[in-house]
């Protein structure tokens, strides 16, 4: 799950807490959550600092990435963080038997196909 706050309205960043919260209350205990300051491209409007962003991301346990969707900077990045993040749950066995990652990548096909690419990566 991507937490996007803007860099440039600071009340979306105070309610980081609140959206946090109702994922860690509502979500898989598993669900991988990456912090993105988006809107990096209104630096004249900046209003949170990435040192606070990264601070902020580093006392939750989170990865940490800036971008703009505006100028596509890093978004790529973010979705990178994010799959990087699952597979290495995968690979490291974090998911305790099968149904339970078919409930976390949502369906049989996606799982397997998953699943297919870790066997070839480990040939």
């Amino acid at each position: 799950m991507l937490l996007v706050y803007d860099i440039s309205k600071r009340t979306s960043f105070e309610s980081l807490d609140k959206w946090l919260n109702e994922v860690r209350d509502h979500g898989d205990e598993k669900v991988e959550v990456i912090l993105v300051g988006n809107k990096s491209d209104l630096e004249p409007k900046r209003q949170v600092s990435k040192a606070e962003g990264q601070k902020y991301a580093d006392e939750q346990g989170l990865c940490f990435v800036e971008s703009s969707a505006l100028n596509s900077s890093n978004v790529d990045m973010a979705f990178e963080k994010l799959i990087t993040s699952i597979y290495n749950k995968m690979i490291n066995n974090e998911f305790n038997d099968r149904l339970e990652q078919f409930n976390y990548f949502g369906s049989e096909r996606i799982r397997q196909q998953a699943l297919e690419q870790l066997a070839q990566e480990a040939e």
